[in-house]
């Protein structure tokens, strides 16, 4: 049977680094060509650090790397499986704590999910295998009901296990892309042991919480594509999009079509759009707003994801939108793929 892959979304254990044991090492062998290279992928307080590893002659390896908290580290190869996915692609990934030692054995390339076996592994990492262990019974007892059982059973897991990191990690994931949990994990993550509130990983849950359906989107300025400086407020028209996007985004320019037709079926009823580009290229970004044909507002700062309005707004991937009315107040947050939603909110708000 081929493999499901379930992906647990987390970043990086700020209460970790006070012990000084922050280190970890990783030893390990792959089932592949000998001196092949892997790319290695892992969070330090909200970073993404990009390292490498090459196999030696007997196709094993040996990493150290420094974290402040529990992390899901990659081994990951350049993307040439799946169009969708931005980056390069997750051949392998498990938790690291800092202090680990840990023995690694990885099994031949699969594209439905490569095995690999874990020795000494982190507390978070074995309890992380319990965890998927249990969402695998579902899939394979019941495939038409999994996500309910999913969810469920999501919920049960951090209401026991509120001292875990990992229940951090899955209330992040609750909001990373959805919005329709945001009133559970600002209730429930206030509950977690104390020192989960000392983590990184709490406070950008904070910091996404500031962007809650009903919150008021905040100002900023921007410069437009002639390079003038321009604030998202006051803002004009009845209902806004505020996009953000990036010309490297696959999933984004997919999108743009969508956008068009939304944009010339509602703009004369007071629908508007702001397309904010995390793009650090402005040649780049001025093409690709011809090519896509983006006849409505375009800001940006060139200053990428992690600096600048990525930072400030918490966009954590894109596409991401926030649908907000002419005061600001934000009354629908879309991810990824999702004009269906939008187009939905459209025609309720602007008949």
């Amino acid at each position: 049977m081929k493999a499901l892959i379930i992906v647990v979304f987390i970043l990086p254990f700020m209460g970790y680094a006070q012990k000084n044991k922050d280190n970890f090492t990783i030893t390990g062998k792959i089932d592949t060509l000998a001196h092949s290279k892997y790319y290695v992928g892992y969070e330090r307080n909200g970073e993404r650090i990009i390292d490498s590893i090459k196999l030696d002659a007997k196709k094993e390896f040996k990493y150290s790397g420094y974290a402040t908290e529990p992390t899901r580290f990659s081994l990951e190869v350049k993307n040439i499986y799946d169009p969708n996915k931005v980056g390069n692609f997750y051949v392998y990934r498990f938790w690291v704590e800092p202090g680990d030692n840990i023995d690694f054995n990885g099994g031949r390339f699969d594209l439905e999910g490569t095995p690999y076996e874990i020795i000494n592994g982190s507390k978070t990492n074995n309890l992380a295998n319990v965890y998927t262990g249990k969402l695998w019974e579902f899939w394979e007892k019941d495939a038409d009901n999994y996500r309910q059982q999913a969810d469920i059973y999501r919920k049960q897991f951090i209401e026991e296990n509120k001292d875990s990191y990992l229940s951090l990690s899955l209330l992040y994931d609750m909001i990373r892309h959805n919005s329709e949990e945001e009133d559970y994990v600002n209730n429930k993550v206030k509950e977690l042991a104390p020192e989960l509130r000392q983590t990184y990983l709490y406070k950008d849950i904070q910091n996404k919480l500031r962007f809650k359906v009903g919150k008021k989107l905040p100002d900023y300025t921007l410069f437009d594509t002639e390079d003038k400086e321009q604030s998202l407020y006051p803002f004009k028209g009845k209902v806004i999009l505020v996009d953000f996007w990036a010309s490297w985004c696959g999933p984004c320019r997919k999108l743009h079509p969508h956008l068009r037709e939304m944009y010339d079926l509602y703009h004369s009823k007071g629908f508007e759009i702001i397309s904010i580009s995390l793009d650090t290229d402005k040649e780049r970004w001025l093409k690709a707003i011809e090519q896509d044909k983006m006849t409505w507002k375009n800001l940006s700062d060139l200053e990428g994801v992690k600096k600048g309005i990525g930072k400030e707004f918490a966009i954590t991937g894109v596409p991401q939108s926030f649908l907000i009315d002419e005061k600001g107040t934000i009354l629908l947050k879309v991810s990824g793929l999702d004009e269906k939603t939008l187009s939905a909110k459209l025609k309720e708000l602007l008949p």
